[in-house]
Order: structure tokens, then C-alpha cells, then sequence
């Protein structure tokens, strides 16, 4: 059995077992633990293994892989956000070992992107990066060690694979039967057996040795490839003629064989503990000199809760201006180069306000960097804008669009649509409410049977952000509508009725809501089914039930304050129309009321 430092541990099962520690470089671990040129057998890979491997499943018999692409990266995938292919066979052992080496060459992929998108070279060394490197070389020693010795398993298949392997280097050989590490007969909290013991600490002292010749030969190729595995992890590239690099490494090589030292007298039963991991940024609180954007990115996604909309568009706008300018160190961004951006991101086949939008979120991490954490001196794109025209206007539905709409059987025989965003009744009543209430489609997706009431004389839908999980556009968005009698012929009240009867909170128990966009389902179902209907234009879509309620209320003069009641919208006017012009439920009646679609005939089909 021989374990030499100096080489690379090539097989995919380790690299998996070793990815519990979390980190991103799993080639610097295996330098760290076990440098032989081996692969570990397949009759090591035991059913109870090939289970777990993470994104297999059977799908018509046939074993697929689906592969989460990280988000940082799904912009440069055409905003995918998984991978799925098939391994084409119904072998569960023949699908891991395939699946396995997928999944291997699919994160190499991730890796080999997300460093063509963001490869930046250190300018120069600073004392604080060097005391991180050196730092966290010795915290993936003892890591790793940890590993080994928390896992009798991994010890005895490691040991096991490697003791009939013809090495590179050999030094140590470690008299070991391999029959006396079937990992069967180990119990789970017996920990390493004596051979193990006593071969995980040879193992120690040779790379402990091994750490001393290079310190007495001053040789710190070694030590190169395993600091730029760790400053490859966050983002930065160390080159052979980068300032001070010499003394980085120095400091780094002596960090290793420290850390090996610790190990061997963890081998004679002292207590080690782990060194703890240290922040980015040194002690002075600034951060590495050789930042990019997509760090500041990083810090202002986490700086507070943001939606996951505004992080992918940021995310989106973040890769374009990679595509652009490529990783250009924060501090050497000019305002040339935003005049450069903002050019090109206007010629991308994408709207004016796409491009204004895109163009934003890069100023806001700028303006991040430089106000918030103060990473630069200034931003040198403000006062930098784009312009933009809305290329097309909502209109109201046109008389044909809502008879080609309510002509179909979902709306003349009841015959509701099987797909789970339909939300089943919902795709039913949920159009007709926003033609008779101009209701935004995440409004009416969050009703609750509490929501539909009687006040008075008159049947009330109260849209409101009060209740767990619900959320509205704006304040103004809090209201109480009369429900229109169109709808309480058509039979909308006693569905609401027949659900409270039947216990269920939301009105349409069938539909699924996103927890940030609760419409967004139903609305994704609906653009698809007025499209088969042949309704193929962008416009009318759901939110042209607005325009369509707003032109029918201004058609019979209804004032524009309970207008804006109706539909949700801020009042305008001074603060003292907006505050005391009260609307009162008369008048809303009246206003609801005066919604008609001459000419459009609804059979009450419910």
C-alpha cells in the first residue's frame, strides 16, 4: 500500500465522498489526501452507493440524470435551470457508474464556464490574502483528515484501491491485508480499526516528510498548484510572475507542513483542532484587491433579502456584462467602458427597456460598491442612462378576442383543463373575474373563501394583503369590490359557497401558487391557451381585462377616483384628495355596474 504525495487521485466515487466538506475545489482535496495515480474498482460500489446518487431516477424504464446548474450560471444556459439526460439503460449499477462520470464531466463543465466568463488575475499579493491562502491550506489538512477518520469506510476503500496499484512515486508500503478492511464488519461508531490507525498514520508522516523536503529544497512547485486551488475557488488566478508570489507561496509551504505536523500528532491521540475558516476580506476589513463585479454581486445579493426575480435579472444583466467587457477588476472600470456597455447592450435583440433595465442593475452594483462597502472611490457610470419607448401599448380586448375567448367548451360546457397551472375551476372563474372586475391575475389567485362576503345588500370580493403568504402590488392594491351580477348569475357565489362547505380556505384548492409571484402559474397557463385559440399577438393578454373595465367605467362617465378604486390604483391629486376623498359602496355599485360587453352572451354553465 503506498500513498504518495505528488499526484493525482483520479476517481469519481472519492471525488463525490470528498464534496461533503463543501468545497469548491475537490482536485485540491485529493492532492491534500492521497497523490497515487488510481481508480477505485467497480465491485467497490455497493447498491446502498449507487442509490444516493444525487439527480438519478427511472423515467419509462430508463435511468436519467438531472444535473442542477448553479445559479450563478444559468443565464450562460439560456436561463435553464437543470440538465437531464438520459443514460439510456434500465441497469441500476451500469446508470451509476454512467451517471457518475456524467455528473463529474457536467460539474467540470460549471467550472471550466464560470471561469471563462470570469477568469481575473491577481495584480498583486497582499499580506491579507496571503495569511487567507496559507490559512486555508492547512484548514483542507486537517478537513480531510477529519473525513478519514470519521469514515472507517472511506479509509478501508481507499487503502484497499490503493494497495495493488502501481504508483508514480513509491515510498512508504504499508503491510495491510486487504481482507482486513471489508468494511462490512466495521461498526459505526468503532471508528478506525488498528491496520487503518496505523496506515492513515504512516500516510500522515510521509506527507509530513514529504513537506519537509520540499521546505529543505525550497522547491514550491507543489505548493503553487495547491494555492491556486484555493484562490481559483473565490474567483482569482494566481500567475508565476505575479508581485510577491514568491512569498505567498513560502508562507504557504510552511502552513502545509505545519498542518501535516498537527496531523501526526493528532496520529498519537493529542487534540488538534481545525483552523477556522477566515473571511474573504483580511483583517482591515477591505477586501482582496483583485475584485470583480460578480463579487460585489455576491455581497449585495446577501447584504438582505432580495426576491429571487430581482436576483436572476441582476444575475442576467451581470452576464451580459461579462459577454462585454469580460472581468475587468473593479477599480480599472471606466466610464468609458459604461459608454462601451451601454452601446452594446442596445444593439442585443432585446427591447429598449430590456436593455435600460439590464444597463440599471449594473449601476446598482455599482453604486453597491462604492456607497454601501466602499470598495471603490467612486462610480464611474453614474449619470449614465438609457432611454426607452414602450414598443407595445395594452389595449382593452376587442369585441371578436372576447367572443373567440368565451366561445371555447372550458367557458360554454364547463370543461376544465387537466394541467396542474390551470388550477382546474380557477382557469373558469379567474378570467371572468378580471373581465367584470379588472383584477390583477395575482390578486385573484390569492382569494380566500373569507375574501367573498355580503355587506349590506350587495355581495363583496375583498382583495387584501392581510392573511399568511398573501401579498399585494401597493398599498392601493387593499380594497373591496362588489361582486358584478354578471358573475352572480353565472353562478359565482355558489361555487365560493360550495367550497366553504367543503372546508377549503383558498377558493380554487387546485391551483398552486408561487410563493413571489402567486399568479404566475395561472398566468403562464393562460397565455398558452389563448395562443392554441389562435389569440397569437402579445396583446390582449390577462392584464388587457384592465384597460377593458377602465374603458367601459370612463364610457359611462364614472369618476376617475373610483376608477382607481376599482382597479387597484393610487388616487392621484394632493395628499388631501388622496387621504379624505373617501369612496363609498354606492358608488362602487354604480361603477361595477356600468362594466358591460354588449353583444357578449355567457351561458351560466357552472
Amino acid at each position: 500500500m503506498n500513498l504518495v504525495p505528488g499526484s493525482r487521485l483520479v476517481t469519481p466515487l472519492y471525488k463525490v465522498l470528498l464534496a461533503s466538506i463543501t468545497y469548491a475545489s475537490s482536485s485540491t482535496y485529493v492532492l491534500l489526501v492521497c497523490h497515487s495515480n488510481v481508480s477505485l474498482p467497480q465491485k467497490i460500489m455497493r447498491k446502498k452507493d449507487m442509490a444516493k446518487l444525487t439527480g438519478l431516477h427511472l423515467r419509462a424504464g430508463v435511468y436519467q440524470l438531472r444535473i442542477l446548474i448553479p445559479q450563478d450560471l444559468q443565464a450562460s444556459y439560456e436561463g435553464k435551470t437543470k440538465i437531464t439526460r438520459s443514460l439510456g439503460t434500465s441497469d441500476l449499477r451500469e446508470a451509476h457508474v454512467l451517471g457518475t462520470h456524467a455528473r463529474a464531466n457536467a460539474l467540470q463543465g460549471f467550472e471550466d464556464k464560470r471561469r471563462s466568463l470570469r477568469p481575473q488575475v491577481i495584480s498583486h499579493i497582499t499580506a491579507e490574502m496571503t495569511e487567507y491562502v496559507a490559512t486555508e491550506i492547512s484548514r483542507l489538512v486537517a478537513l480531510v483528515d477529519d473525513v478519514v477518520r470519521d469514515n472507517p469506510e472511506l479509509a478501508a476503500e481507499l487503502l484497499r484501491a490503493t494497495s495493488s496499484s502501481s504508483l508514480i512515486i513509491p515510498t512508504a508500503n504499508f503491510p495491510v491485508s486487504a481482507a482486513k478492511f471489508n468494511s462490512a464488519q466495521l461498526s459505526r461508531f468503532a471508528g478506525l480499526s488498528d491496520e487503518l490507525a496505523d496506515a492513515w498514520a504512516q500516510n500522515n508522516k510521509s506527507s509530513k516528510e514529504f513537506a519537509d523536503r520540499l521546505m529543505a529544497k525550497r522547491d514550491l512547485t507543489y505548493i503553487y498548484e495547491l494555492a491556486s486551488g484555493v484562490t481559483a475557488t473565490i474567483g482569482l488566478t494566481l500567475q508565476e510572475d505575479t508581485p510577491g508570489i514568491r512569498d505567498l507561496l513560502k508562507v504557504c509551504l510552511e502552513a502545509y507542513r505545519d498542518a501535516w505536523i498537527a496531523m501526526t500528532r493528532r496520529d498519537r491521540g493529542e487534540t488538534i483542532p481545525n483552523p477556522e475558516k477566515r473571511p474573504i476580506t483580511g483583517g482591515s476589513g477591505k477586501p482582496f484587491e483583485a475584485q470583480k463585479l460578480r463579487d460585489i454581486f455576491d455581497r449585495w445579493r446577501k447584504a438582505r433579502a432580495r426576491s429571487p426575480d430581482s436576483v436572476n435579472a441582476c444575475l442576467r444583466a451581470l452576464s451580459k456584462f461579462e459577454e462585454c467587457l469580460g472581468s475587468t477588476p473593479l477599480k480599472k472600470l471606466s466610464r468609458s467602458q459604461g459608454d462601451t456597455f451601454r452601446a452594446w447592450i442596445q444593439e442585443q435583440p432585446i427591447t429598449s427597456k430590456t436593455a435600460r433595465d439590464q444597463f440599471t442593475w449594473i449601476k446598482t452594483l455599482l453604486k453597491y460598491a462604492y456607497r454601501d462597502i466602499e470598495v471603490i472611490d467612486r462610480n464611474p457610470w453614474e449619470g449614465l442612462e438609457i432611454s426607452f419607448k414602450t414598443t407595445t401599448m395594452r389595449r382593452p380586448w376587442s369585441f371578436e378576442e372576447l367572443t373567440t375567448l368565451f366561445s371555447q367548451p372550458l367557458f360554454t360546457d364547463y370543461q376544465l383543463p387537466r394541467t396542474a397551472k390551470a388550477g382546474h375551476d380557477a382557469a373558469y372563474w379567474i378570467p371572468l373575474l378580471g373581465l367584470y372586475t379588472g383584477a390583477r391575475i395575482s390578486e385573484l389567485a390569492q382569494l380566500r373563501s373569507s375574501n367573498i362576503f355580503k355587506a349590506e345588500e350587495d355581495f363583496i370580493i375583498e382583495i387584501t394583503d392581510a392573511g399568511e403568504g398573501k401579498k399585494l402590488k401597493t398599498t392601493a392594491s387593499n380594497r373591496r369590490i362588489p361582486v358584478h351580477p354578471e358573475l352572480v348569475r353565472l353562478g359565482f357565489i355558489d361555487y365560493v359557497a360550495a367550497v366553504h362547505a367543503a372546508g377549503h380556505v383558498s377558493i380554487w384548492p387546485r391551483l398552486k401558487l408561487n410563493a413571489n409571484k402567486p399568479g404566475a402559474g395561472i398566468s403562464a397557463w393562460f397565455g398558452t391557451f389563448r395562443k392554441s385559440i389562435g389569440l397569437t399577438e402579445k396583446n390582449p393578454d390577462f392584464h388587457c381585462f384592465r384597460h377593458s373595465v377602465r374603458t367601459q367605467m370612463s364610457r359611462a362617465g364614472i369618476d376617475p377616483k373610483v376608477q382607481d378604486h376599482i382597479t387597484g390604483h393610487s388616487t392621484g391629486g394632493s395628499v388631501g384628495v388622496t387621504v379624505y376623498q373617501n369612496v363609498n359602496q354606492a358608488d362602487l355599485v354604480n361603477a361595477i355596474a356600468s362594466i358591460t360587453y354588449k353583444g357578449l352572451n355567457l351561458r351560466r354553465t357552472y
